[in-house]
C-alpha cells in the first residue's frame, strides 16, 4: 500500500491518467486501416494505376507491403511504399508491368497493426479480364 492506496487501486488510477493522456505520455494508437479497394477477390491490372484505399488509418508515416500466399501464411513480395501517410486514406499505386499475375492482398501499418486488404487478382495488362458470367434466369411462369 502507498499512502493508505491499495496498489491496485493505484495501478488502476495510473491507467485511467494514461488513457486519458494525462500521465505525460503520449496515448497509444493501434487503429488498424480497414481497406476498402481493393476489394476480396478484385481485380488489379498490371502497369496501370490503380487507387488503393483505406479508412481508420492513423496519420504517421506507415509502410505498405505486397503479400502473397495463403491466408495463413502470407509472405512480402515487396514494398510498394515505405512512407505512405495512414491517415491520407488512399494511395496511388503504379502497378509494376513485371508483377507475376496471381493473388495478392496488401498490409499497412506496423507489427501487430497491421491492416490488410481482401486477397485480390492481379493480372496482365492488355489481356483478358475475368468476368463474370451469370446464368439467365429461368421464367415461371
Amino acid at each position: 500500500m502507498t499512502h493508505g492506496v491499495p496498489g491496485g487501486l493505484l495501478r488502476l488510477g495510473l491507467a485511467a491518467l494514461s488513457a486519458a493522456g494525462l500521465t505525460g505520455r503520449p496515448p497509444r494508437i493501434s487503429a488498424r486501416p480497414t481497406f476498402v479497394r481493393p476489394e476480396a477477390g478484385g481485380i488489379v491490372v498490371r502497369d496501370e494505376p490503380y487507387l488503393i484505399t483505406w479508412h481508420s488509418g492513423t496519420s504517421a508515416h506507415h509502410t505498405l507491403t505486397l503479400f502473397t500466399g495463403d491466408e495463413t501464411a502470407l509472405f512480402a513480395v515487396q514494398t510498394i511504399n515505405d512512407t505512405v501517410d495512414g491517415g491520407s486514406g488512399q494511395f496511388v499505386w503504379l502497378v509494376p508491368p513485371d508483377l507475376q499475375p496471381g493473388r495478392y492482398t496488401l498490409g499497412l501499418g506496423p507489427r501487430p497493426a497491421t491492416g490488410f486488404s481482401g486477397m485480390f487478382e492481379v493480372v496482365r495488362s492488355g489481356g483478358a479480364v475475368p468476368v463474370l458470367r451469370l446464368r439467365p434466369l429461368a421464367l415461371v411462369g
